[in-house]
């Protein structure tokens, strides 16, 4: 959640560790979620990354195992 500059950064740290799978973003900004959500596809070869402009949706789902908030 926030994928700002601080939380683009922290997602990249995740998006390189071999024992988590980043499936979705969230933001107010479209463009930033959006900017992630391409990040996130191509590193894993697919568009399965999930987008979501209200942090509520996202904790609804019950597949999420952690989130990782940059405020």
């Amino acid at each position: 959640m926030g994928v700002g500059g601080m939380g683009t950064g922290n997602m990249r740290n995740f998006l390189a560790a071999d024992n988590c799978r980043v499936t979705a973003v969230c933001d107010v900004q479209r463009d930033r979620r959006q900017r992630a959500k391409d990040l996130v596809d191509a590193k894993y070869g697919d568009k399965g990354c999930a987008m979501f402009g209200d942090f509520r949706e996202l904790l609804a789902r019950k597949d999420i195992d952690a989130v990782m908030i940059a405020v």
